[in-house]
């Protein structure tokens, strides 16, 4: 007899991402995956499909200071939303 899971987990998931830093973040990405090319204080990505697996997220804020953290994404949850902190923290939503 199989095992079965409870929650089922996704091959791919729908990311976002939201500035609450305090100034512009520049290329945002998550892997290779850029999320945007300027994403101004307050504005959120669109949608993009990243596949499950571990990444390192990067970004450069407008003053030059560079961002970046492990994310892993795994689980039941489809769709997975970032929040860039006022402190330069990567948090999820």
């Amino acid at each position: 007899m199989a095992g079965s899971r409870c929650a089922k987990e996704h091959e791919r998931y729908a990311l976002t991402l939201r500035n609450g830093y305090f100034e512009a973040l520049h290329h945002p990405q998550v892997g290779d995956v850029q999320l945007a090319d300027t994403l101004h204080v307050g504005e959120a990505t669109p949608e993009a499909s990243v596949e499950r697996g571990s990444y390192t997220f990067s970004v450069e804020t407008a003053s030059g200071l560079r961002l970046s953290a492990g994310l892993q994404l795994k689980g039941a949850e489809q769709r997975v939303r970032l929040f860039v902190s006022e402190q330069g923290q990567l948090l999820k939503e």
